[in-house]
């Protein structure tokens, strides 16, 4: 179970549950591709979530299954505000 994507210079660090954390020799954005759209987002330049591991939703960032903050970066809010839009409904 991936908890979040993060990118670390020319490797990705992969988080998983559990504290597992694998490394690999890939780009982020590579690696985004291999991810199934309606189960990860992208929110940042060098973070990608896992959407189903969502605690808490902040101000500036979103809090995960194991407490970390990930910050939303300003190219990336407009399409985590869409995929709210998808699950929040009036």
């Amino acid at each position: 179970d991936i908890l979040f994507v993060e990118s670390a210079n020319e490797y990705i660090k992969i988080n998983m549950s559990g504290n597992e954390v694998i490394q690999s020799l890939t780009r982020l954005k590579d690696f985004e591709l291999l991810l199934p759209v309606n189960s990860f987002l992208r929110v940042h330049r060098s973070f990608i979530i896992n959407l189903s591991k969502i605690k808490a939703i902040e101000k500036n960032g979103i809090q995960l299954e194991n407490g970390l903050l990930v910050p939303i970066g300003e190219l990336y809010k407009a399409s985590f505000q869409e995929y709210l839009k998808t699950i929040i409904k009036p």
